[in-house]
């Protein structure tokens, strides 16, 4: 939200910034009371993160519909009870959705059609990354191949995979790198994580700078990225790998769309496990990371990468 909020200021905007907690009522009332404020919009990104079952960030919903607009970072990987309170956004103007599987079974969900007037204002909008690139080109060494992952240490991403799948190129001349931001809470889970990459042989840097990360991206030749339920355009992790201009390995699955397939090297998903096919096709990459394929994959990421900007999201925010 940080970088959001720099963008609108950037471009001459008037812009503020409203964390909303659990159980924080003075802060969830006064985004509801801008929202009929003149000449004002309320833009709420992930309005389930962090809630557990509160209803707070719900309030919105009885806010002025055409001067809200949410941000849906996640809906189909959320629990039952979870996305029939999303669906009481459908009475705003307009929704983003960070990826086209969720924005296609929400308007479903909801009865609608694509065709329907309800939903002209809902966008697919890909999750921008946090992390801008900074650092400069020329750093990736010419005789020796790094492979980083990079992502929130949490569970369900994949790391136990990972930890897998970067632990069996122990013997091999490349260097290994997990690189994460550790969620409040998760402290405990991402230090036995941390253990783990550790004695397979892979350096761990955690909670670094967005600076520092980028300068580890940019010399980066191979991405690792074990996504349970498949890459799509809501990996801001993802993304920010291939603004970097790095060749990413991931998972692929029915709600990978047709783009981010091109630009990577994927394994499809299959009863949940894909650690054997994630380090065959690793393998495979590490021999072939200047062919001509792979570089028409890394031009195509850096393509991607940097249109899934926080630029783009205010234009579109700001559209009347």
């Amino acid at each position: 939200m940080y970088r959001m909020w720099e963008e609108l200021t950037r471009s001459g905007h008037t812009a503020d910034r409203l964390t909303l907690e659990r159980g924080d009522v003075g802060a969830s009332l006064r985004a509801w009371a801008a929202s009929f404020g003149r000449n004002r919009l309320v833009y709420v990104s992930y309005p389930t993160e962090g809630y557990g079952k509160s209803l707070l960030p719900f309030l919105l919903v009885f806010g002025d519909r055409r001067k809200v607009v949410l941000h849906m970072h996640e809906y189909s990987s959320k629990n039952r009870y979870c996305r029939f309170l999303l669906r009481r956004f459908q009475r705003m103007d307009r929704l983003f959705f960070s990826n086209r599987e969720d924005y296609q079974r929400y308007f479903v969900d909801c009865g609608l059609s694509a065709d329907s007037p309800k939903v002209a204002g809902w966008r697919v909008m890909p999750t921008p990354s946090n992390i801008p690139v900074t650092a400069s080109e020329g750093l990736r060494s010419p005789v020796r191949v790094k492979i980083i992952h990079f992502g929130q240490i949490r569970p369900l991403k994949g790391l136990e995979e990972l930890a897998a799948v970067m632990g069996s190129l122990r013997d091999e001349a490349v260097d290994r790198l997990l690189m994460g931001g550790v969620p409040k809470g998760y402290e405990g889970y991402a230090g036995e994580i941390a253990e783990r990459f550790a004695c397979a042989g892979v350096t761990v840097r955690l909670n670094l700078t967005p600076e520092q990360i980028s300068q580890e991206m940019a010399s980066a030749h191979v991405g690792i990225f074990a996504f349970p339920d498949g890459a799509d355009e809501r990996r801001g992790s993802l993304i920010a790998a291939m603004a970097h201009g790095v060749l990413c390995v991931t998972t692929h699955s029915g709600r990978t769309p047709q783009s981010l397939k091109d630009a990577t090297i994927g394994v499809e998903v299959k009863d949940g496990s894909s650690a054997e096919a994630l380090a065959s096709a690793l393998r495979q990459a590490l021999t072939e990371v200047d062919s001509s394929g792979n570089r028409q994959r890394v031009a195509l990421s850096r393509q991607i990468g940097a249109n899934a900007s926080f630029r783009g999201i205010s234009d579109l925010l700001l559209q009347a």
